[in-house]
């Protein structure tokens, strides 16, 4: 079964007005805290265009694994190939390892 989770990003800086409605750089660390940069329209990662930088958004990833691991805590493996396409910055879609608390639980 394919499951889909919203992970935390931090926007750290609007690009530009073109292509429409925007374009805005953000970043995820992963598992190992090796940072992963994506750049992509403004509603890939938040509702509203924020006013300022650096920002909280999220971004729609697929889940390709999970390991539980000491304690409560889970690792995900994931894809940001699915359900959305976005690239990371060197144009491929990326897959690592998150920690379960950078899933954004929704209400």
């Amino acid at each position: 079964m394919t499951r889909f989770v919203d992970v935390s990003v931090i926007l750290t800086r609007y690009l530009g007005d073109e292509p429409q409605p925007g374009i805005v750089k953000a970043q995820i660390s992963d598992w190992e805290g090796i940072r992963h940069t994506f750049v992509d329209k403004v509603p890939m990662f938040t509702a509203e265009q924020p006013t300022h930088y650096p920002a909280v958004g999220q971004m729609r990833v697929q889940v390709l694994d999970e390991q539980p691991i000491t304690g409560p805590w889970t690792r995900l493996l994931i894809s940001t190939e699915q359900p959305f396409y976005i690239c990371d910055d060197s144009g491929e879609y990326a897959s690592f390892w998150v920690h379960s608390e950078q899933v954004v639980e929704k209400s």
